[in-house]
């Protein structure tokens, strides 16, 4: 993960192929408090999609929740 602040343009922008572009925004969301389905509103994708990134995310940061994904995030500095 290359994490940094994101700007509202690079938000509505993302190339959504990108897993480091779409993890960094989406771990970046949950750590701001913000629940699936408004992450699929503002980003304008589907509650489907929001969920399969937060699997990708646990897979790599080997947690087993996107509590556990925030919380260890939040430990390394990577948010």
């Amino acid at each position: 993960f290359f994490f940094k602040q994101k700007t509202a343009y690079e938000i509505r922008n993302c190339d959504w192929s990108s897993d480091v572009c779409s993890s960094d925004l989406i771990l970046r969301l949950l750590g701001d408090g913000l629940s699936v389905s408004k992450i699929s509103q503002l980003l304008n994708i589907s509650p489907v999609t929001v969920r399969n990134h937060i699997r990708h995310i646990e897979v790599k940061l080997d947690v087993h929740s996107k509590l556990e994904a925030v919380v260890f995030a939040y430990r390394h500095n990577l948010i």
